[in-house]
């Protein structure tokens, strides 16, 4: 019994030495397998167009479902590095008793500022940037100056590696077809100028209203011959020129289409939430290219 018990107790150290050797082996192959997984490349969701509604707002229902795309968000592995949202945040439009429209009051801008408050709280790590739209975010009732201290500056830029951000924001909602109104604030247009030649980086340029191609001009027809994209005689369009070498981008909003275009040959996006529950993931990959995917959320 003595002799059994002692080849059975050495038969036993050495599979369990095997089996350790296994293990071992398993798990060396498993994490030579991880390092050679891609990385997920770092990305950034763009959205426009949320007319953000109160109580007594009319797109109470398209709130609702921005929230539930907030939510969806916080399920994302990894999350994006930051959203930025290109104008028209609020709506600030009332709907009266008699289902007339109005433009929203002081009180109520306060109360849509609040919910995109809300939105950001839920996901706290996550950094929001925004442009202003005209006529939502800002109009006569609630002027520039407040819009810019209770929702965000009207310009400004990032860096995000090594690609830059740059956002602009246009005076009006709309123009004549043959206009000669400017579409920036004069100190605005210096500004974007003194920006895009100061970057060494590549450029992301953002703004709500849209520059206008065929495709967006089309889109953009307003009754009494008004257009939601910014004139084509404007000053914008002799800066984007000179600048187009270094500008990777063009993302907009305003008009409530998904469009994907090009303007002197760089990629114009528009993806709004409003009526298409749109968003835009916008991810680096080699060589610093950007890969562009709009997507809707059902």
């Amino acid at each position: 019994m003595t002799r059994t018990k002692c080849w059975l107790q050495k038969l036993l150290n050495k599979n369990i030495y095997l089996y350790a050797a296994a293990i071992c082996y398993v798990l060396l192959a498993i994490n030579a397998l991880i390092t050679r997984l891609p990385e997920t490349p770092p990305y950034f969701i763009v959205l426009s167009d949320l007319h953000l509604s109160s109580a007594a707002g009319r797109f109470q229902k398209n709130s609702e479902h921005y929230f539930k795309l907030i939510n969806e968000f916080k399920t994302f592995k990894p999350r994006p590095e930051f959203i930025f949202i290109v104008g028209d945040i609020i709506d600030n439009v009332e709907v009266g008793a008699d289902g007339s429209l109005r433009g929203g009051s002081i009180e109520n801008f306060q109360a849509e500022v609040q919910l995109f408050r809300k939105s950001m709280k839920m996901m706290p790590e996550t950094p929001f940037y925004t442009t202003l739209g005209s006529g939502h975010d800002y109009s006569s009732i609630v002027d520039l100056e407040t819009a810019e201290k209770q929702i965000g500056p009207r310009r400004g830029s990032i860096d995000w590696h090594g690609m830059k951000l740059v956002w602009f924001t246009v005076r009006r909602a709309t123009f004549g077809e043959n206009s000669n109104e400017p579409a920036l604030l004069k100190v605005d247009y210096q500004w974007l100028d003194n920006t895009l030649s100061d970057s060494a980086q590549p450029v992301i340029l953002i703004s709500h209203v849209p520059f206008r191609t065929p495709i967006t001009f089309e889109k953009g027809r307003k009754r009494h011959n008004r257009n939601y994209t910014i004139p084509d005689e404007d000053q914008l369009y002799q800066i984007l020129r000179h600048h187009k070498h270094r500008i990777k981008a063009l993302f907009h909003g305003h008009i409530h289409r998904t469009i994907a275009t090009q303007l002197y040959q760089i990629p114009l996006y528009i993806n709004p939430f409003l009526l298409e529950s749109g968003y835009t993931k916008v991810s680096l990959v080699d060589n610093r290219e950007l890969e562009v995917s709009q997507k809707h959320f059902n």
